[in-house]
């Protein structure tokens, strides 16, 4: 592989980030690389079911669907996601200071 953005599902894959891959397997769907985005998500659902994490199976494994249709991500985050709850910023529970 010469590094092009073509070889990046390995690249991805070899450094082991599965938050990394499964944005990669997205923006591939999302750009019409349809055969990318196949091979990189049904690795992370193979992964997924090796470690035994359900969840993740589940999410993975609809996304996996949604890319054989040709489709891109149902969405980009699952429901109850911890992105969805972030750490207040303040520090406090109800936040705003003296402001």
């Amino acid at each position: 592989c010469d590094g092009a953005p073509r070889c990046a599902p390995r690249g991805v894959a070899a450094r082991g980030s599965a938050a990394d891959a499964e944005t990669y397997a997205m923006a591939a769907a999302a750009n019409g690389r349809r055969d990318e985005a196949v091979d990189l998500q049904a690795r992370l659902v193979a992964d997924a079911e090796r470690r035994g994490d359900g969840a993740a199976v589940a999410w993975l494994a609809a996304n996996l669907v949604a890319y054989r249709d040709g489709l891109g991500a149902q969405a980009a985050w699952p429901e109850g996601d911890g992105i969805f709850q972030p750490p207040r910023l303040d520090g406090g529970p109800e936040g705003g200071g003296d402001r």
